[in-house]
C-alpha cells in the first residue's frame, strides 16, 4: 500500500482531494491543511508514516521555494507533486528549483493525476520487479502473493525474516529455507537486490 500526503491551503475544503483519494484503491491518503504542519513536523511525519509521495494542493507562494527544496533534500525518495487549476510561467520556474517531480495543471488533473501516481507505483522502489520473482513463479509458490503483498505493503521496518515469518505462522528457519526454495536466493539477497 502506497502512502500519499496531500497539503492544501489552509481556508480550503477538502473536496476535490476526498473525491480523487476515493478513486485511489489500497491508498493511504492523509489530507492535512498546510498551517497544520510546520517544515520540522512535516519531515517526522513523512519518515513516521512512511510517505511516498507528496502532493502540495495549493496556491503557488515564492515563499514555498525553500521548504520545498529542503523537503527534496532532506526525501531524495520522496515524489513530490504539484497539483493546481492553473500555473504562471515564474511559478513553474519556481517549482522546478525548488525540486517538484511533477506539475499536474488545467481541467483534466484528476484524471492524470490518478495515472500519474499509477505509473508512478508501478515504477516505485518498493515494487518487487518481475526478474526477482521470475524464479517463485516457475514454482509455483503458494504464499507468493501473501509475501510479496506484505513486502510491497507493509512499513519497511517489518520487512524481515522475524515479522514475515511472523506473519506466515511458520518458523524463522522454514521461512529462510522456503523462501530460498521458491526464489533461489537467499532472504538478505533478495533484500539486498531490492533495495539497490
Amino acid at each position: 500500500m502506497s502512502n500519499l500526503l496531500v497539503i492544501v491551503n489552509s481556508n480550503d475544503p477538502f473536496n476535490e482531494e476526498i473525491d480523487f483519494s476515493s478513486q485511489l484503491v489500497d491508498w493511504n491518503v492523509s489530507l492535512v491543511h498546510d498551517t497544520a504542519l510546520s517544515l520540522i513536523k512535516l519531515k517526522h511525519y513523512i519518515q513516521q508514516k512512511e510517505i511516498y509521495f507528496l502532493l502540495f494542493s495549493r496556491k503557488w507562494e515564492s515563499g514555498y521555494l525553500e521548504q520545498v527544496h529542503k523537503i527534496c533534500k532532506d526525501n531524495p525518495l520522496l515524489h513530490i507533486i504539484y497539483y493546481s487549476a492553473q500555473l504562471k510561467d515564474l511559478e513553474f520556474a519556481e517549482l522546478y528549483l525548488a525540486g517538484i517531480d511533477y506539475c499536474i495543471i488545467g481541467d483534466a488533473r484528476q484524471i492524470n493525476l490518478i495515472r500519474t501516481l499509477g505509473k508512478l507505483w508501478d515504477e516505485h522502489w518498493r515494487r518487487v520487479p518481475d526478474y526477482l520473482i521470475a524464479t517463485a513463479v516457475e514454482q509455483n509458490a503458494l504464499w507468493l502473493d501473501i509475501t510479496l503483498d506484505f513486502i510491497e505493503k507493509k512499513p519497511i521496518k517489518m520487512f524481515n525474516v522475524r515479522t514475515l515469518s511472523e506473519h506466515l505462522q511458520i518458523s524463522e528457519n522454514q521461512f529462510r529455507l522456503e523462501f530460498k526454495h521458491q526464489f533461489g536466493k537467499s532472504f538478505r539477497a533478495f533484500k539486498q537486490e531490492l533495495f539497490q
